[in-house]
């Protein structure tokens, strides 16, 4: 990641309505945003206390395997193109609060993925129960968060078919 450079820091009690960039600078472990004039405010440190959540907009991709192994610390948004039924290893390296999302697409005929479950894998509610087939040439979204008391990722969506 690319560190921020700032230039005047103010901290104010909450960002004002002309917040138009948020960033994390790496450097000095503070959230700040710019407003629209230029100016970089310190919105919180990370440090002080503040679960430090992890967001990367870039996609990971997966590779194509029996387990792919997913490493939460590369990004929140992952994609695999299986060509057969798989199993998503056990997610290592999340951060509490961590959300993630898995872009399951079935190639070359209906695909069923799996989740590890289990101490730091995936855990399913009442809502969400299970994972059904990919049909042939769609994708279906899982959408998971690391519950960092329970040791589990909660899967939170399910959604299929695009």
């Amino acid at each position: 990641m690319s560190r921020l450079r700032l230039i005047k820091i103010s901290t104010p009690s909450a960002p004002p309505t002309n917040a138009t960039e948020l960033y994390y600078d790496n450097a000095t472990g503070f959230l700040v945003y710019i407003d629209s004039a230029g100016v970089v405010h310190t919105l919180v440190s990370m440090a002080a206390g503040i679960a430090a959540a992890r967001f990367v907009l870039a996609s990971v991709p997966l590779t194509d395997g029996a387990t792919p192994a997913l490493d939460a610390s590369l990004g929140n948004i992952f994609t695999l193109s299986a060509a057969g039924d798989r199993t998503i290893a056990v997610p290592s390296n999340p951060v509490a609060g961590q959300n993630i999302i898995i872009r399951h697409y079935a190639s070359g005929g209906a695909r069923t993925l799996s989740l590890n479950t289990g101490t730091n894998g995936f855990r399913f509610g009442s809502d969400v129960t299970a994972l059904t087939a990919t049909p042939s040439g769609k994708t279906d979204y899982i959408g998971a968060q690391w519950n960092a008391s329970s040791n589990t990722w909660d899967v939170l969506a399910y959604v299929k078919g695009f």
